[in-house]
Formats: structure tokens, sequence, C-alpha cells
């Protein structure tokens, strides 16, 4: 069976990670988020490129595109976000026991990531098909303010917040608790329960 295109940047990202696994997750999370929002930068100043409220004349930068490679550009996004969820968003997931969180917490977070990530993979094959068929079709969705391209990678942008608020909350979570198991064990030393509570020390027994 043909793997959709999408799907198989997707894999083949997984695959090149595996030869460079993580330690931890949340600073990797944290990269994906700022790749995203690269592309959705793009693809607001094509919108404003287009309405000529900004950067008159042509071809001028986009950011991560000049004005006359917009139908390329757009042709490879969806592939360019299956590629950082591949790549960055599941292993980071993945590697969130490294950032302090525990087997469990990770496998929930994974488990519900998986789920999202295919759907936004559906969605990117899905454009992918439309793209290769009418890019002046996204282009001009683009220039109206009603684009897919654009609800898809705001939809990863969203996938990546959530997951690092998610990891982030756990890590604050562990990190409370641990200090107050901390706490606990060394308060039975009366030196220790001083200077951590200010109690008076207990008084000597009599001779």
């Amino acid at each position: 069976m043909t793997m959709n295109p999408c799907r198989r940047a997707f894999e083949q990202a997984q695959r090149n990670r595996r030869n460079h696994p993580l330690k931890s997750g949340v600073y990797k999370l944290d990269n994906a988020l700022t790749a995203i929002r690269r592309l959705l930068r793009t693809m607001v100043a094509m919108y404003d490129h287009q309405n000529g409220t900004a950067w008159p004349g042509n071809p001028v930068s986009l950011g991560s595109c000049l004005s006359d490679e917009m139908d390329e550009y757009l042709q490879h996004t969806p592939a360019m976000v299956a590629e950082i969820l591949g790549h960055d968003v599941r292993p980071a997931i993945a590697a969130l026991e490294g950032d302090g969180l525990s087997p469990v917490e990770v496998q929930s977070l994974l488990r519900s990531g998986t789920i999202w990530i295919n759907d936004i993979l559906r969605e990117c094959d899905r454009l992918h098909r439309r793209l290769e068929s009418n890019v002046k079709r996204e282009v001009r969705a683009i220039k109206s303010g009603k684009s897919p391209i654009y609800e898809l990678v705001s939809d990863a942008e969203r996938l990546i917040e959530d997951y690092l608020g998610n990891a982030l909350w756990h890590q604050e979570k562990n990190t409370r608790a641990n200090s107050a198991l901390q706490i606990d064990v060394f308060s039975h030393d009366p030196s220790v329960r001083q200077r951590l509570f200010g109690d008076a020390p207990s008084p000597s027994p009599a001779t």
C-alpha cells in the first residue's frame, strides 16, 4: 500500500530522529513551537503582501520565502508540518521522563498526542492533494484571510502549546511533591526542623 506523502514525511522524520534520540522533551517542544510559528508568520506576511499593507514591490522577503516563491512554499507546507510532528513533537512527548514526568504521565500524554497528531496528518495529506491540483486557489484563500493551510498550521501550533503546557504543569507538580517529601523526611531531625520551620528545640530531659 502506497503511503500518503505527508505520512511518509512524518515516518521518515521519526526514523531520522532515532539516529539522534532525545534525553528530554520540553526544550524540543519549545523548538517545535518556534518552527511552527515561523510558518505562521510567513503566511501572515503573504496576506500582508497580497493586500498591499506591507512590503511593496516584487520580489520581497516574506520571512521564510520570497514573494515569487509563494506557490512552491505553500505546496511544501503540509509536508513541513508533518516533518516537525515526526522529528520533534512526538519524540519530545515520548522523552518527557527526562523532564521529571513519570512513565504513567508520559504514556498518557503520548496516547492522546498520537491521536491528535494522526488527525493533523490526515489533514496534511488532504491539503497536499488540494495544493497539487490547484495551488493558486490557496494563494487566493490566503489573500482573503480564509486559508485552510493557515488553519492546519494553527492546529499544529495549538497541539504543541497544549503538550508543552501539560509537560510544564506535570514538571512543576512533581517538583513540588518531591520538595514536600524531602521536607517531611528531614523534619524528623530537630535541628533541620528548627531551620525550616523555626520550631523551638525540644527541651533536654531532666537529669
